[in-house]
């Protein structure tokens, strides 16, 4: 009998194994399976909720990672205590204004546009915006309409627009998110001015109309305004069409409507921040969300309009002939996107909004609410 080195390695085996009492190794002649590796989390912050879980559980199953999706309960004081609180994010969804004003402050990383290879489904009416030229550091997610929304019964009437606000007798409780450029843009639309000027007349005058009009204002945090709505503590609401879409189902007697007189086109984007502790994968689940079934999933659940132009064939068909979310050339016309202004310009909007609530709650009867 010939002995072979394997075969005197294998006797020497098992003889250790009898003498120790130890069972022989196995021995895997087939490939090395790839060590397990620790699930990484990517972070994710957002003013809103804007991804619905589903969503995030198929990239977590798929790709082997953990999400951290963070919402804002209440609104922020201000930019500066919300950039405090990034240091541990990777991504953060933003409205295309702040991204604007927060670009040159050193807040985001440029992206790697090799790992999000779906970047060219994107609508090219988005790409190469003022806020982020060559969308180098954010990516379009989401975006939509403000509208005037209210409860049919509680009004009594159909609601055409800003009109019914500012021309009734009767107090009104009015939500408003808590931003000054959104009410004095909606307002400055309805004296039939730019909802972007800078000509403090103009500014003055909306400012005028809201101290002398309308009744008392209610100013809400993020994602809380269509709950003042459908508890009833307020009558009208100037919010995001999809996020009374959402509630109609479960609140029939809900309605919303494009104010008559024109009414502001908003824009949630994706950046990449500077500290981001997994940029690559950051942008795998950024190239994700632009896969075509993955954009076309999220704007049914979130009841959004997608940027996302692959996605639009797999949509279904009410929600791609929905006015409220992809709105016709006509209606177009009648929508206005916000921009950033000089910073004396912007100093002028805030003082005048401020001014404005105080003078016209204070003119609210006691027990109007």
């Amino acid at each position: 009998m010939k002995w072979t080195g394997s075969t005197i390695f294998l006797l020497l085996l098992g003889w250790l194994a009898a003498c120790t009492n130890v069972p022989a190794l196995s021995i895997n002649t087939g490939p090395t399976a790839a060590p397990v590796q620790p699930a990484k989390t990517l972070n994710i912050y957002s003013q809103e909720p804007a991804i619905d879980p589903a969503t995030l559980a198929n990239f977590e199953s798929r790709f082997g990672a953990k999400i951290n999706y963070a919402t804002a309960a209440e609104a922020e004081s201000g930019l500066a205590d919300m950039k405090a609180g990034l240091a541990d994010y990777d991504l953060v969804i933003l409205s295309d204004r702040q991204v604007g004003s927060l670009r040159a402050e050193g807040l985001f990383a440029p992206l790697n546009k090799g790992n999000i290879p779906n970047f060219k489904n994107i609508d090219p009416a988005f790409l190469n915006p003022l806020y982020d030229p060559g969308n180098r550091y954010c990516v379009p997610f989401q975006w939509g309409m403000w509208s005037l929304s209210y409860n049919r019964e509680g009004t009594g009437k159909d609601i055409q627009g800003w009109a019914d606000f500012f021309k009734t007798n009767r107090l009104r409780r009015l939500g408003l998110p808590d931003d000054h450029r959104l009410a004095l843009g909606a307002t400055l639309l309805y004296l039939g001015y730019s909802p972007n000027t800078t000509n403090d007349l103009e500014i003055g005058a909306a400012s005028e109309l809201w101290r002398n009009h309308g009744g008392p204002i209610v100013i809400y945090a993020p994602a809380q305004g269509p709950n003042l709505l459908a508890d009833g503590q307020v009558d009208l609401l100037f919010t995001r069409t999809a996020s009374v879409l959402a509630l109609m189902n479960t609140h029939p007697t809900l309605r919303y409507v494009i104010p008559e007189e024109g009414s502001l086109l908003w824009l949630d984007v994706m950046c990449l921040l500077a500290d981001a502790p997994h940029p690559a994968l950051a942008e795998t689940f950024i190239n994700y969300l632009l896969e075509p079934e993955t954009g076309a999933a999220l704007a049914h659940a979130t009841h959004t309009s997608t940027p996302n132009q692959a996605a639009l064939p797999l949509l279904n068909s009410a929600d791609r002939a929905d006015p409220a979310l992809y709105p016709d050339d006509k209606l177009r016309q009648r929508l206005f996107t916000l921009v950033n202004i000089d910073p004396a310009t912007a100093d002028l909007y805030e003082q005048a909004w401020a001014e404005s609530v105080v003078s016209r709650n204070s003119q609210a009867a006691p027990g109007s609410n």
